[in-house]
């Protein structure tokens, strides 16, 4: 198919890729270099990019992201009603998100349309048409409640009523963590990484920025096997602002600073969810 996707001229075949489904795009962008994908992306109606970029996995929309230029990055952030700056571009992949709007039956028949390409679809998470974190709800809830139950009604919607520590949110797989943290500036924190799980954070009070990186981490010390976590150093790719409402999420694998030290913010409240990965999840990350 590259082969002779590549016969076409270059407005052809912009227009030729727009058309096709989720997997042929995958496989042609699989199959050419990235100078050849930054000339498709360029050459796309926005809306086509942002329709592709909702379809494809995650590994996917970081190399398109990647290889488009700030200006059509910060359209297509503008499209994804992401706010300015944020991470959004790299992360609009890897969660299941619901409406809370939604009953069970019509979540389910997403999850099962959607949920191949995520990380995790353990815990879904309900956001506002603005992409604000307003609830979260696991697939045991679903799978408990009536098909025309609708999620506003299941959905753990309060989350600043969680008490501090650790709390399990769906048996051994997910784990909420709220603290009181006091933000660090960026030269005195290191970047740290998960391999078995991928972390969802938000703020309950106060305001914080953030780093992502999508270069390889230099450790600095072992890792914490336990904890499943590594830290080190690595080279700034995206920075943002978390605040109520936002919320942040970091890959498996992807090194990331977060509790950075925001101008006139002192101490902060949290949550930190935490989900882990199963073994073949893992694999169809690291692809």
């Amino acid at each position: 198919m590259a082969t002779v996707f590549r016969l076409l001229s270059k407005e052809r075949g912009a227009e030729v890729f727009a058309e096709l489904d989720a997997p042929e795009q995958e496989t042609i962008i699989n199959s050419i270099t990235d100078t050849e994908l930054a000339l498709i992306i360029e050459d796309m109606y926005v809306d086509d990019a942002v329709d592709m970029m909702e379809e494809l996995p995650a590994n996917i929309v970081k190399r398109v992201m990647r290889n488009a230029t700030p200006a059509t990055r910060n359209l297509i952030n503008q499209y994804l009603k992401y706010p300015d700056d944020s991470a959004g571009s790299i992360m609009t992949a890897e969660f299941v998100d619901l409406k809370k709007y939604m009953n069970v039956r019509e979540s389910i028949a997403r999850i099962r349309r959607i949920g191949e390409d995520k990380e995790t679809i353990y815990v879904c998470y309900v956001t506002s048409a603005d992409r604000k974190l307003e609830g979260v709800v696991t697939v045991k809830d679903l799978l408990l409640s009536d098909d025309e139950a609708v999620i506003e009604d299941i959905m753990a919607r309060d989350i600043t009523t969680l008490p501090a520590g650790r709390t399990r949110i769906d048996g051994e797989k997910a784990v909420v963590t709220v603290s009181t943290v006091t933000p660090l500036t960026s030269d005195k924190a290191l970047f740290q990484r998960h391999d078995n799980h991928i972390t969802l954070e938000t703020d309950l009070d106060g305001s914080e920025l953030f780093e992502v990186s999508l270069a390889e981490l230099t450790p600095t010390k072992p890792t914490d096997e336990a904890a499943d976590t590594t830290v080190g150093t690595a080279g700034t790719s995206i920075a943002g602002m978390l605040c109520e409402g936002r919320f942040a999420l970091y890959l498996a694998g992807e090194p990331y600073k977060s509790g950075l030290k925001a101008q006139g913010c002192g101490k902060l409240k949290k949550a930190v969810f935490s989900i882990e990965l199963d073994p073949d999840e893992e694999d169809e990350t690291e692809e």
